[in-house]
């Protein structure tokens, strides 16, 4: 929060605790975060006693609560910001009575810019060439909150290559639920969703057009995402593959992945 101007000294409290968040000028706050505005002192003699806040620009909900506070609601981004890239955008809000301004703060506030996956837990069919796990969607920054937005899975086309091209042009539908989110992270806000992230082959051979040999220590696993598979520590080129070494569950393997 940023003041701009006024005799009143002003401060706000977000109704959620953000374990990352920024202090002071630098603290920002996230598209639907509920922000208590609050005077901290009396106001001066002959201003009042009917002072309101408003919003000067940049949009949002205010609700004012009596004893010159009020609850912030920010708003969303438009189509048009969001097709146009932006991710951020500033917010002027004041508290005023019929003489003027008495104090102006400015926001700073944030929409979505990523998403990943925590790791729960590894996921293999026995019997099968495959790899995967488990994983909830954490949205970021995690400087903010999130706590107030829903996320949908939607309509998506595959357009997987090599074995996985037998699969391509597939249509992934629309779920048509919306998903909360579940709580704040020191990494993000954790979203109440959970999903698999799993690749197998039906083709035993790996990109090099080698066989794919079944060892006691396990099998050479050809991974058909792109990414670090679950388990794999570190990665080191061999064109036109790259391999994994990894020791998860206590064997080694050798994770293969297409570039």
């Amino acid at each position: 929060m940023k003041v701009t101007k006024g005799p009143v000294k002003v401060s706000l409290l977000p109704s959620v605790i953000v374990p990352s968040r920024r202090m002071g000028q630098q603290a920002r706050y996230g598209v639907g975060e509920e922000l208590r505005l609050m005077a901290l002192q009396s106001l001066p003699t002959g201003r009042g006693p009917m002072a309101t806040w408003v919003v000067v620009s940049g949009g949002g909900t205010m609700r004012n609560t009596g004893n010159n506070g009020a609850t912030y609601t920010a708003p969303d981004l438009g189509q048009a910001q969001l097709l146009s890239g932006q991710r951020t955008f500033k917010v002027v809000l004041e508290l005023r009575d019929p003489k003027g301004e008495l104090a102006q703060i400015e926001l700073e506030i944030v929409s979505p810019d990523h998403a990943g996956l925590v790791k729960l837990g590894g996921r293999h069919q026995a019997g099968v060439a495959n790899s995967g796990f488990w994983g909830q969607v954490l949205i970021g920054p995690n400087d903010v909150s999130f706590m107030r937005i829903l996320m949908q899975e939607t309509r998506g086309t595959w357009n997987g290559t090599g074995t996985l091209g037998t699969w391509r042009g597939l249509v992934h539908q629309d779920t048509g639920s919306w998903i909360a989110a579940s709580k704040m992270r020191a990494d993000g806000t954790l979203m109440d969703a959970v999903d698999k992230v799993w690749t197998e082959t039906a083709v035993m051979t790996a990109p090099d057009g080698s066989a794919l040999p079944w060892k006691a220590a396990g099998p050479r696993w050809w991974a058909r995402r792109r990414g670090i598979l679950p388990g794999c520590t570190s990665w080191w080129a061999i064109p036109p593959q790259r391999v994994c070494n990894s020791t998860r569950h206590g064997t080694r393997r050798k994770c293969w992945r297409q570039d």
